[in-house]
């Protein structure tokens, strides 16, 4: 499974990065359009750069389907059924978000 995020992992060059290091295994990839929620700051990918990163997997040959996003017009998709924080977190310690700070200086 690969969660697509927008701006972090879903170029062009993350696709084909992702074709290469996966050439010749027998696998088959799940993109997954990250759910968006009131405590994350990730967005998933336009519908045209999805079908774009799958299509590029799909042309280096490795077996790729999109999820279809369920829920999230009733905040109940993948991701979104979570509790609110008791407190405050450390957000600084998320290696996403050091992955994206990397990507968007």
């Amino acid at each position: 499974e690969y969660v697509l995020l927008s701006g972090v992992n879903d170029t062009s060059a993350d696709a084909r990065a992702l074709a290469r290091l996966l050439s010749g295994a027998r696998i088959k990839v799940n993109l997954i359009p990250v759910n968006p929620h009131d405590q994350g700051d990730f967005q998933p990918p336009s519908p045209a750069s999805a079908e774009r990163f799958r299509d590029i997997l799909v042309a280096g040959g490795v077996q790729t389907i999109t999820r279809e996003r369920r829920g999230a017009d009733i905040r109940a998709a993948c991701g979104q059924l979570r509790g609110v924080p008791a407190g405050p977190r450390d957000r600084g310690k998320s290696p996403l978000r050091a992955i994206a700070s990397s990507k968007n200086p």
